[in-house]
């Protein structure tokens, strides 16, 4: 809509039939671009790269608007009483030990190799191996709500009942998002990355505004927050579930004695998974209790401060990569390796040629721009932004190469190494940051991307056959062309 009425010129860039607002309008836009069995790889490439950058206005949207929202109707304390609580699911939300990621490498890959039946049978294993980590995360929920959760967490204005209620109906969200998730698989399976992808962003800002309305009204209380969230959210994974229907009907909902095996033949790639952000959160939050503990909290501010700002620059990167990842599964399911080739010398030039000049620009800028975003409270030496953009561009850079083997269920080694690393980096920080302070941790942040840069590329240049020579002299220039082709299909 802000893209109509600012372009009025380019009205049949989105011509969309206008059902709904907003439900039907992305879906459409998306089943536009992911609908056709012989659309070409640009086509995906635009309709997925679209509905990630609709999902990037949602985020924003819904972390800008919350805090306030919420602030202004229930205050400061009830407010982060329930932000506490709110923390338990998301620990829960980890029980699947990314089986359902791994499963969607792997059916996209079978479906591109025409074997539909394996990935069939990968489907069902999985599907045990969730409604198993489900029935866990109900059991889990169900002993926290009998536990006197108020004294534990210092609860002031949320009683016993409530609290265990909103422990238990955020546990059934969890639970339904793995079913949403097993759902993802199938549309990733048959090339639907962009509509999924559309549908369950759509589908948050649904949950957000239910919520929204039941603060807005005040006289509920806050578990009724939950229970909305809840309602839209079953809804919404069920038309997921009959839309499915019409890309996948060869799908099938059941539970077969599969699990066991699926487990075994996925384990590895699954824990490999599910251990990679674990340990970027370890690191994170390592070295921010580091930080605090030695170089007191208004250190804690800027870095904080400063990493906001330098992370920024990966959103772009994050966006475009993700729309690659269902493209690698495929490719290299059907044994394309010349375009699987193409595809990550691609994304690494848009890495690459992406985040560079941006990185120069908020060097130059960095003054002004901290002033104004502080007040004039925060002041960030060149040595330490800048350090911390090197850090960023190297993690983007590796990142990008990292999601060739992780498409296909290879990333164990790079995984591995990545962890040795940071639980190495983290524990050597403490005498680091003592002696170099933030300019030490921001070292230790970036050693890891600087090891990782040549292993996670070596590894992604030996699964598409490129060689060191010939990639490093495509890299050279900027994806000009490749770009225009996108752009002229998103015009269309």
């Amino acid at each position: 809509t802000i893209w109509r009425l600012a372009f009025p010129d380019h009205r049949r860039a989105f011509s969309l039939r206008w059902h709904t607002k907003v439900i039907r309008g992305y879906l459409q836009l998306t089943s536009h671009y992911g609908h056709r069995s012989d659309m070409s790889v640009h086509r995906r490439l635009a309709g997925g790269f679209l509905a990630g950058a609709y999902g990037q206005v949602v985020s924003i949207g819904v972390q800008l608007l919350t805090l306030p929202i919420f602030l202004a109707h229930w205050g400061s304390t009830r407010y982060g009483e329930w932000l506490l609580l709110s923390t338990i699911p998301a620990y829960l939300s980890l029980s699947d030990m990314g089986f359902a990621s791994v499963a969607s490498n792997q059916m996209a890959m079978e479906v591109a190799a025409g074997e539909r039946e394996s990935a069939l049978r990968t489907f069902h294993g999985t599907l045990g191996i969730v409604a198993f980590a489900s029935v866990v995360v109900l059991l889990i929920a169900g002993l926290l709500s009998v536990l006197p959760l108020e004294q534990y967490l210092h609860l002031t204005t949320l009683a016993h009942r409530e609290a265990a209620a909103i422990v238990s109906l955020l546990a059934m969200q969890v639970v339904v998002g793995f079913l949403g998730s097993m759902l993802s698989a199938g549309y990733r399976s048959e090339g639907q990355f962009a509509r999924v992808t559309a549908a369950v962003h759509t589908l948050r800002l649904l949950e957000f505004l239910a919520s929204i309305v039941v603060v807005v009204l005040g006289s509920a209380g806050a578990h009724w927050v939950a229970v909305c969230v809840l309602v839209v959210r079953v809804l919404g994974t069920g038309w997921m579930a009959l839309d499915l229907r019409r890309f996948a009907p060869w799908i099938t909902f059941c539970f077969t004695r599969q699990s066991i095996s699926t487990a075994r033949s996925l384990g590895s790639a699954a824990l490999a998974f599910a251990a990679w952000p674990l340990a970027a959160a370890l690191q994170q939050q390592g070295l921010i209790l580091i930080i605090g503990s030695l170089l007191g909290a208004p250190a804690v501010v800027l870095w904080t401060a400063c990493r906001t700002v330098a992370r920024a620059l990966t959103q772009a990167s994050g966006i475009f990569n993700s729309a690659l990842w269902p493209e690698f599964s495929r490719t290299l399911g059907e044994g394309n390796s010349e375009l699987a080739r193409r595809l990550h010398r691609l994304a690494f030039c848009v890495s690459l040629w992406g985040i560079l000049p941006a990185s120069v620009a908020l060097f130059l800028l960095r003054v002004p721009l901290f002033q104004a975003w502080s007040h004039g409270l925060i002041d960030i030496s060149a040595n330490l932004f800048g350090l911390t953009l090197v850090q960023t561009i190297l993690s983007v850079l590796w990142g990008t190469s990292s999601i060739v083997t992780a498409a296909i269920n290879r990333h164990q080694r790079n995984s591995l190494i990545y962890v040795l690393l940071i639980v190495l980096g983290v524990t050597l920080s403490v005498p680091v940051v003592r002696h170099f302070g933030l300019v030490g941790a921001i070292i230790i942040l970036g050693i890891p991307d600087l090891i990782m840069l040549p292993v996670a590329l070596g590894s992604a240049l030996a699964v598409v056959n490129d060689h060191w020579n010939t990639f490093g002299t495509a890299i050279t220039r900027p994806p000009i062309q490749e770009l225009r082709a996108l752009w002229k299909r998103l015009l269309r």
